[in-house]
């Protein structure tokens, strides 16, 4: 009996400590998001003309509203309108832009997920790798509906 009260113990200790975290629409993502040397892969990021992605799937743009460099990953806090949450990808063009350093055009898009007025706030890491075969050192970024340019370091990694 002592034994099964210890085990239980212990498992409601560690259940408590296990919490996970939502993303406050007024905290800036460095705030909010671990840094952690064991970190989930990002999400592939998709490659292919935006306007096929707008003619073949349901969707919309998301709009940035924080962007950090995260090694070859890029964290993204964003918004978009809709009835419920959807899912969140990042678009590129597979072009780049023959300046110094290289541009890179991108759309982050969400789910169309209905015509409702409500504010949707969602966080995502993107896989950037295959920019380092565009460049020696630094990319430049645009992405859609953000307001600045990103210098991504794609060689340091």
């Amino acid at each position: 009996m002592k034994r099964w009260w210890w085990l239980s113990s212990v498992l409601i200790v560690l259940a408590m400590s296990c919490k996970v975290k939502k993303l406050n629409p007024t905290e800036t993502l460095s705030e909010s998001a671990p840094e952690s040397i064991e970190k989930p892969a990002c999400t592939p990021m998709v490659i292919k003309p935006f306007q096929a992605v707008e003619d073949s799937l349901k969707v919309q743009v998301a709009t940035p509203l924080e962007v950090i460099q995260d090694g070859l990953c890029v964290r993204i806090r964003f918004q978009y309108s809709g009835c419920s949450e959807g899912n969140a990808f990042l678009v590129w063009n597979g072009v780049v832009l023959k300046s110094y350093p290289p541009q890179a055009h991108l759309v982050l898009y969400a789910d169309d997920t209905g015509p409702c007025d409500r504010l949707i706030d969602g966080f995502g890491e993107f896989d950037l790798s295959e920019l380092r075969h565009f460049s020696d050192s630094l990319v430049i970024l645009r992405i859609r509906e953000y307001p600045e340019r990103i210098r991504i370091k794609v060689r340091d990694f």
